[in-house]
């Protein structure tokens, strides 16, 4: 199944460099609409036949936009979500250190951390991977998933089979595009 992974557009947060998580008080900017717009036609021409969205609105929002432009009808699913920091949603992103995201010079050192009542990466990736179970039952082999920058990396090394520890954690900006398979 070739999977087509779609970050939302830039929002309100972002642009305050602001921890999003899995709070829902960030919303997509109108230069985030836009920049979504102008990826619906890239998408076209991937012919997605599912539409899976983060339950969270930046990328619900992202979702239903594009889906007002391929004709499909979208579907929540929270475990599509951003990982979740606890404590330090809404706080600035230079607050979390390596201690606490696992994240130090653009690696992946440390699959277990967590900030205070927030997820670690191992627990997103459980999470995705039950996700990719679910998926496979379902009759699709172009879904479009649309999610958040943390997610996206998760579910690359995730469908790549990569050991998390040691990964890179390149940027994956707004409204970009990432294609794997499951």
């Amino acid at each position: 199944m070739r999977l087509t992974l779609l970050r939302h557009g830039t929002t309100t947060w972002n642009e305050l460099r602001l921890i999003q998580g899995q709070c829902d008080e960030s919303q997509l900017t109108t230069a985030g609409r836009e920049q979504i717009r102008a990826v619906t036609a890239e998408l076209a021409r991937r012919d997605p036949d599912l539409i899976v969205a983060s339950d969270l609105a930046r990328a619900w929002e992202s979702a239903q936009i594009v889906a007002a432009t391929l004709g499909l009808e979208p579907v929540a699913d929270a475990r599509l979500r951003e990982r979740g920091f606890g404590t330090y949603e809404g706080r600035p992103l230079d607050d979390l250190g390596p201690r606490l995201s696992g994240v130090d010079e653009g690696r992946i050192i440390d699959v277990d951390a967590r900030p205070p009542l927030g997820e670690s990466l191992a627990e997103v990736r459980a999470r995705l991977a039950n996700f990719l179970e679910d998926l496979e039952d379902r009759s699709t082999s172009r879904p479009l998933l649309v999610t958040h920058g943390g997610t996206i990396r998760v579910m690359r090394a995730l469908c790549e089979s990569r050991d998390l520890t040691g990964t890179a954690w390149y940027p994956v900006t707004n409204a970009s595009l990432w294609e794997v398979t499951a």
